[in-house]
């Protein structure tokens, strides 16, 4: 009578076993789809790469080329400060300078990227203009101070002094009182002259 009875609990141990290891089973292959399901929605619906920055906006046209500029200082982009140029073609050529100064400024300071090949282009132009040129514009310092920038930052190390020597130090004075930043990374420029 206990080897029968022996016999009878271990069929029926025998069969929770089974109907364990078969919800088991079924609670195993349930987790699995879950997270495969989850593991594509998670492809799917992931955004985009953060420090890939936002996307490139329209820069609406305003009334004028000043009114252009502000805009521009106040939502900088590369865009938007080439927009004054393009949207008023026959501006003061004042506001251009303004507007290469905004787009080096971008450039050197704001941009996530730093780019400074992009900066060289409207350097020149602020050391070729005739408002920039004048030997008390602040834009003169601020243009030879970014052209020692840019072309030290990209191992143009001749271009860069040649630069550097058109700053006085009158003129890295005047930097220093009206653009903080600007004379900051001319300082790091010089440092790594070795000045």
């Amino acid at each position: 009578r206990a080897a029968t009875e022996l016999g009878r609990l271990m069929q029926r141990s025998a069969q929770l076993d089974r109907h364990r290891r078969s919800r088991l089973s079924a609670a195993t292959k349930a987790i699995a789809a879950a997270l495969i399901l989850g593991a594509l929605a998670g492809f799917v619906l992931r955004p985009g790469p953060y420090l890939q920055g936002a996307p490139a906006q329209t820069v609406q046209k305003r009334d004028s080329a000043w009114a252009q500029l502000f805009q521009a200082n106040m939502a900088p982009s590369e865009q938007a400060w080439k927009a004054v140029r393009e949207n008023f073609p026959d501006a003061d050529p004042y506001v251009y300078d303004l507007a290469n100064a905004g787009l080096v400024r971008y450039h050197l300071l704001l941009s996530q990227d730093r780019d400074y090949e992009k900066a060289l282009r409207p350097l020149i132009e602020l050391t070729q203009s005739s408002d920039a040129a004048a030997p008390d514009s602040p834009l003169r310092s601020f243009a030879y101070a970014g052209l020692c920038i840019a072309n030290q930052r990209l191992g143009r190390v001749e271009e860069a002094q040649q630069a550097r020597a058109q700053l006085t130090s009158e003129m890295q004075d005047d930097l220093r009182r009206t653009d903080s930043r600007m004379y900051e990374l001319l300082q790091s420029s010089l440092d790594a002259f070795g000045e």
